[in-house]
């Protein structure tokens, strides 16, 4: 009975790696490769036609000639020009006290913020610990404009003691 277990063990992985491996084995289809040579150092290299593919039922267009873009025209040297942020660019803070470590810090991420978790003594909040901790406070207050990038402290609550078993 041990013999026919391992037999059939056997035949089975057996099989299982064979149909794995037919999964790598190339097509018939499939182009040879292509050697890359290197162009000599005088030469310019030729610039080849592009190649349209065409669409069973479509009619294969030529690519068209890409336009150059116009460079801006260089500033005069004088004063430099510091165009105020207008308060559209700003970003409005929520409010995240009662909320999770993880849902505060993906909510600051959704909004452009750059969030910083950190618990009652100042010390930086592993990631795996952010669905169990609770926002206590924050150092940008809620409703408050800020910059996209800026940085939020986040202050965050020890996890609650499991008790009573």
């Amino acid at each position: 009975m041990r013999t026919l277990k391992l037999v059939l063990a056997l035949a089975l992985s057996g099989s299982a790696f064979g149909a794995l491996g037919a999964g790598f084995v190339w097509s018939l289809d499939a182009s040879p490769p292509v050697a890359i040579t290197a162009e000599p150092a005088g030469e310019a290299p030729a610039r080849a036609e592009p190649v349209v593919a065409a669409i069973v039922g479509h009619r294969a267009e030529p690519a068209p000639e890409p336009t150059p873009v116009a460079e801006p025209a260089p500033e005069a040297e004088g004063e430099p020009s510091v165009a105020p942020s207008p308060a559209a660019d700003l970003v409005e803070v929520p409010a995240l006290t009662r909320l999770t470590g993880l849902r505060a810090f993906r909510r600051l991420r959704a909004l452009g913020l750059v969030p910083e978790l950190r618990d009652a003594r100042g010390r930086r909040v592993a990631p795996w610990e952010r669905m169990y901790r609770r926002v206590e406070g924050q150092s940008v207050a809620a409703g408050e404009r800020v910059e996209p990038g800026s940085t939020v402290e986040v202050i965050v609550a020890a996890p609650p003691i499991a008790s009573g078993y």
